[in-house]
């Protein structure tokens, strides 16, 4: 068994709020595959919080939500997540 870890950003590099329609699709994607997954909509502590520069050296904040699955650690479930990973960004 593994834990994976989603850490998804709760706005846009512009500021702008990420829909929450968003957050609710990835949920529904995840469970469909594995019956299963925890989402932390409002965590409060630890308080999630990201920083990343950009090329330009521009400085951001990135508050996240993070959404958690446990499932068997097969080539299938790695290769499908790799591949949602991407889908998501």
């Amino acid at each position: 068994m593994k834990l994976y870890k989603f850490y998804l950003p709760k706005q846009f590099n512009n500021g702008k709020k990420v829909p929450k329609e968003h957050f609710s699709s990835i949920a529904r994607e995840i469970e469909k595959r594995f019956g299963a997954y925890s989402l932390y909509p409002e965590i409060h502590l630890p308080l999630i919080q990201g920083f990343w520069k950009s090329p330009t050296g521009e400085r951001f904040k990135e508050p996240m939500y993070l959404l958690e699955l446990f499932t068997e650690d097969t080539f299938s479930n790695q290769e499908w997540l790799s591949a949602f990973k991407i889908m998501i960004k």
